[in-house]
């Protein structure tokens, strides 16, 4: 991402711009080019070349959106959830298609992968809705915005640590994998990496949101 995919959403972004494109428009647009790129693998017939290149055009769209936001000043909390949201979308339906293709145990690996994903994600997301809704308050002041202590220590700041780091290896070898599974001529290993990753990812996402949660729901509230 750092050195391929952000540089290329430069000069796509300020194309972008002066089409007058908003930044949620670049986020459906990402969304119609990854699904494209999803369907032209499903029905590629293992011949996956193309289908990666379109869906390394979806990814870079995803960087632009954020770009035309910051340029615009048009950052908003819903635009950002809409970003993850067309994310997982755009990212399971990739791999599942490149799994349907590989065959073999690649597609139920891409599946579970992707159900465990988007339970992982919904979970964040009801988590932070969740907070945003919870009256806590400082129990010393008494009075003044909600107050959430998650703390990093201990076991939980070592699980959040693997997954970022987790996370961080999926956004920045992703593509780069696939072109080299692709190169030797074993996308399925892909599709089984991937998997392995996101799959964790979700599972450590969801076990944490609710963790998280009953932890708030035991914070002292004052009145």
């Amino acid at each position: 991402q750092r050195w391929v995919l952000r540089p290329l959403s430069v000069p796509l972004s300020q194309l972008l711009l002066r089409a007058g494109v908003t930044p949620v428009g670049a986020t459906f647009l990402g969304l119609g080019t990854g699904l494209a790129a999803a369907a032209w693998a499903a029905r590629s017939g293992g011949a996956l070349w193309a289908a990666a290149v379109v869906w390394h055009v979806a990814k870079v769209l995803d960087f632009a959106d954020g770009n035309l936001a910051r340029a615009l000043k048009a950052k908003t909390v819903a635009g950002k959830m809409l970003d993850g949201l067309v994310d997982v979308i755009v990212d399971g339906a990739f791999l599942v298609a490149v799994g349907f293709v590989c065959g073999g145990w690649a597609l139920p690996a891409a599946l579970a992968s992707v159900w465990l994903a988007g339970l992982g994600a919904f979970a964040r997301f009801r988590y932070l809705h969740f907070l945003a809704w919870l009256p806590v308050t400082d129990a010393a002041a008494g009075v003044g915005p909600a107050v959430v202590r998650t703390g990093n220590g201990g076991w939980a700041g070592a699980v959040r640590g693997i997954t970022e780091v987790l996370e961080r290896f999926d956004r920045e070898a992703t593509i780069a994998g696939l072109f080299v599974s692709l190169a030797v001529g074993h996308p399925e290993l892909w599709v089984f990496g991937v998997s392995a990753i996101r799959g964790v990812v979700g599972v450590i996402n969801t076990a944490g949101s609710i963790h998280l949660g009953a932890r708030q729901l035991a914070v002292p509230r004052g009145h």
